[in-house]
């Protein structure tokens, strides 16, 4: 049974951590590709779905930077948008003071867009607890822990959000 349940670890490790596909782990583990869809859908059965799981975690993964970088470029289309429809107004403004306070609310929306890149702990936080869980997870099966490898994997997510939460409240 013990033997089972860490089976089903490096299954889901590698399908969900490493990005392996079904044929591919079956492949490398030795084991009926049938074996790797069983303890998928014995899980998903539970509400632990692997593939939304993995795609949660390809998402987390991004890091802080990347997700700074989509985020941005989206704010950027939309504030330069903003002051192509602005612009003419801009330029109709005779007072300089006034049309420099214009201007100056595009360039501050700007700079606190770029300001949480340096206070984003979220994206840090995640990787760093999904990282220090796959070395614990890949300890543990080199000694043969395999309880602890089933609860750290029956957890996995909680312990992630968890960390997370502890690090948003410790800022």
């Amino acid at each position: 049974m013990a033997k089972d349940k860490s089976k089903k670890a490096v299954i889901k490790k590698l399908y969900i951590e490493d990005g392996l596909g079904d044929s591919e782990i079956a492949t490398r583990l030795n084991i009926n590709r049938g074996t790797v869809s069983y303890h998928k859908k014995k899980d998903k059965d539970l509400g632990i779905d692997w593939d939304e799981i993995r795609s949660n975690k390809n998402y987390n993964n991004l890091t802080s930077s990347e997700n700074f970088e989509k985020n941005q470029q989206q704010f950027l289309t939309t504030l330069f948008n903003a002051f192509e429809n602005e612009k003419n107004s801009i330029e109709q403004i005779e007072d300089p003071k006034a049309r420099l306070e214009k201007l100056n609310s595009f360039a501050t929306n700007y700079f606190k867009l770029k300001r949480p890149a340096v206070n984003d702990c979220k994206g840090v936080a995640d990787k760093a607890s999904r990282l220090v869980l796959d070395t614990i997870i890949d300890f543990c099966d080199e000694q043969n822990k395999n309880d602890f490898i089933d609860f750290l994997n029956e957890h996995f997510e909680d312990i992630v959000v968890k960390t997370v939460e502890k690090v948003k409240k410790s800022k």
